[in-house]
């Protein structure tokens, strides 16, 4: 009786470990990547995009105040530094500009698109 019990156990533990084996290889080959024109500021600047910063923000000052030779007195020429949050986060999602902000910022920013695009379509 006991080699049942002890074979069960094993069959259904190798079942679990089977299916989540499984489920982590299919998550991991679906996972979508993004690959991004450029890696550092110089790149971003070479390729010409119009980029949203918000004003008052450390970047957006230090735009403003870095020489015009350097690579971010280069970069103000496409900057778009305002306040106007919600119009500039409707074009990022456009496609229009593009978000420069820390990265939990922007985690926020998609996934309250998101929450609000999969609310709608509920209704």
């Amino acid at each position: 009786m006991s080699v049942k019990v002890i074979t069960g156990i094993w069959l259904l533990f190798c079942l679990i470990i089977g299916t989540l084996y499984r489920s982590n290889l299919k998550a991991m080959l679906i996972l979508p990547k993004i690959h991004l024109p450029f890696t550092n500021l110089e790149e971003l600047v070479e390729a010409g995009l119009t980029t949203y910063v918000l004003e008052g923000s450390f970047l957006a000052n230090a735009v403003l105040d870095a020489p015009g030779n350097s690579t971010l007195g280069r970069f103000r020429k496409q900057t778009l530094i305002n306040d106007n949050v919600e119009e500039n986060i409707r074009e990022m999602f456009r496609g229009r500009i593009v978000g420069f902000g820390s990265y939990s910022a922007l985690i926020g920013l998609i996934n309250q698109d998101f929450a609000k695009v999969w609310r709608n379509s509920l209704a």
